[in-house]
């Protein structure tokens, strides 16, 4: 079963040595499924996890997924999300089974703007 570990790094006052604290995470917790492909920090912050299932968002406490609904043009190309990536601009670049497509996602909501034909390098 895969998991995803969250490391939080707690800095001691009178230590010369650091503290770290270990969480995992699994499908029991909100994730869309326990396969994970891919793990990004965006500039804001935001944890991203690809799945074999979907695509996740954490703020270190609670998980919003994404996934494909072929009747909503506005969703993931494809539940499989093999590689997240975010461009200068912080838009997210989010690769799928089903091609890569420039992705932009603001607050819960989740828009595409127009296929992206670039590559993750």
């Amino acid at each position: 079963m895969a998991t995803v570990i969250v490391v939080v790094n707690t800095l001691q006052v009178h230590a010369s040595f650091t503290d770290f604290r270990f969480d995992s995470f699994t499908q029991e917790d909100g994730l869309p499924n326990n396969l994970i492909q891919c793990i990004f920090q965006d500039s804001k912050g935001w944890m991203w996890i690809g799945t074999s299932q979907g695509l996740s968002r954490f703020d270190g406490y609670s998980f919003v997924n994404f996934q494909n609904n072929p009747e909503d043009s506005s969703s993931l190309s494809g539940n499989l999300v093999r590689v997240i990536r975010e461009d200068r601009k912080g838009n997210l670049l989010i690769g799928t089974e089903n091609g890569g497509k420039r992705n932009f996602f603001s607050s819960l909501e989740f828009h595409i703007r127009k296929p992206w034909t670039g590559n993750f390098g």
